[in-house]
């Protein structure tokens, strides 16, 4: 059986990719998945994976599990030398590159790209159509924003966020919050 942790709009989208006979989902909310039960622990002997953007949250609910899945939607291409961690989510239309090397727990939302040679930490999180261009190093915990761009080579550090279509041309401070074209310190 298959444990989706959110019931929420992203938890859905996993539903084109996994067979809906042998599905849960699981919330500490009194959410309503048509069609579907939702409980309020993942049954023993589930596979799980969570479907929640925070990376925190993402982080706290793996603390308390093991035993993840790995989603990959049939149009997502990972390449054959790049490496993916367990519990991670890759939606349609992702892009894993060669040597590139993937965290746990990663959510790689519609038409992101990882490219070459970057190294995505543990519980990041790339809302649709981040591009991360070559080289580049994210620390774990970093939320990068809708149609953000990173230069090549650059660092993110643990915990920064880039904001919404930010142009990242700097590296980026742990912790720090960057918007803008150049993006920049809020």
């Amino acid at each position: 059986m298959l444990a989706i942790y959110g019931a929420g709009g992203f938890a859905l989208q996993i539903l084109d990719w996994v067979p809906k006979n042998d599905v849960v989902f699981i919330s500490d909310s009194t959410s309503v998945v048509p069609g579907f039960r939702v409980l309020r622990q993942v049954p023993a002997g589930s596979r799980l994976v969570i479907a929640i953007a925070d990376p925190v949250v993402r982080k706290n609910i793996a603390a308390r599990y093991s035993d993840f899945e790995t989603i990959v939607a049939k149009t997502a291409q990972i390449s054959s030398q790049a490496e993916v961690g367990e519990g991670s989510i890759v939606c349609d239309f992702a892009i894993v590159e060669a040597r590139a090397k993937v965290g746990k727990h990663f959510h790689a939302n519609i038409y992101s790209y990882v490219a070459h040679e970057c190294e995505v930490g543990d519980f990041v999180t790339f809302a649709p159509r981040v591009s991360c261009n070559g080289g580049v190093r994210i620390g774990d915990g970093a939320y990068i924003g809708t149609g953000a761009c990173i230069r090549e080579g650059l660092k993110i550090g643990e915990g920064a966020i880039v904001g919404m279509g930010a142009i990242v041309t700097k590296d980026v401070p742990p912790g720090a919050t960057v918007i803008g074209n150049p993006a920049r310190a809020k």
